[in-house]
């Protein structure tokens, strides 16, 4: 558990970051239920790892493919998880200088992330948006300032 951040003086962003959800319980990392019967079910992660249809996987191999093309400057995968069990992945892509997300550039993004990360990858639709937000230590932000 970390204990503080580097110019956080008085602690309250590290406090804001790990302890707002549940106070004096940090909450970071696995999502997981407690059932009645005291059984542990694995929802997976909170931070940057996907579970999608069963399957573990993290979202630098996808930055990494989609960001070797040419017009793309940065991305973020969000992954959301359904009431009826099925996965939807959402990739929001900046664009450098005036390129824009036509015809071509999805064309271009998807065999991308197939050929460099994995056809397991691929995301359900790509919106344009710029530019990728992040929190105050750098990281891409992937839920909105209070969500968990």
């Amino acid at each position: 558990m970390p204990v503080g951040f580097r110019s956080d003086v008085d602690g309250s962003h590290c406090c804001s970051s790990y302890f707002d959800t549940y106070p004096r319980v940090w909450r970071h990392g696995d999502r997981i239920t407690i059932t009645d019967q005291y059984a542990v079910k694995e929802h997976g992660r909170s931070d940057a790892t996907l579970k999608r249809n069963g399957v573990r996987m993290g979202s630098p191999g996808i930055y990494h493919a989609v960001e070797a093309v040419s017009e793309v400057t940065e991305t973020l995968v969000i992954g959301v998880e359904r009431p009826e069990g099925n996965h939807w992945m959402l990739l929001l892509a900046s664009l450098a200088g005036r390129a824009a997300l036509d015809n071509h550039l999805p064309s271009a993004i998807r065999p991308a992330i197939r050929e460099g990360a994995s056809p397991r990858r691929l995301p359900d639709d790509i919106i344009q948006i710029d530019p990728v937000p992040h929190t105050l230590t750098g990281k891409k932000l992937r839920y909105p300032s209070g969500a968990s």
